[in-house]
């Protein structure tokens, strides 16, 4: 596992928005996408693509703690990765932390 910086703080998302953030793995050398969020000033990471229909959420609508997709509008909680409607249906979340003045997380 390897700490990954995300965004300067300055790059972060306006409370109750989110947005896309791509980049490639430090040791696997793997592209990821993620989308990241900020509710109330904490933030919140989900892995960028729609499991499904794959569209991108971190351009989705955020209401409270779920993001809606913009494709199908299914909503997804963006602490613990649950479809709302379907609980079976998962995705993988990731914890955001604050350090050196930007947004880690360990991927």
């Amino acid at each position: 596992m390897a700490e990954v910086k995300i965004a300067d703080l300055s790059d972060a998302p306006a409370e109750g928005t989110g947005k896309v953030v791509e980049f490639e793995h430090p040791l696997t050398g793997y592209e990821y996408g993620i989308a990241l969020f900020n509710v109330k000033g904490k933030f919140y990471s989900i892995t960028n693509e729609c499991k499904r229909c794959s569209g991108q959420l971190g351009i989705g609508e955020l209401q409270g703690l779920y993001v809606i997709c913009p494709r199908d509008d299914t909503p997804w909680h963006v602490r613990n990765g649950l479809c709302k409607f379907n609980k079976s249906l998962s995705m993988s979340t990731y914890k955001v932390q604050i350090k050196d003045g930007g947004l880690v997380i360990v991927i």
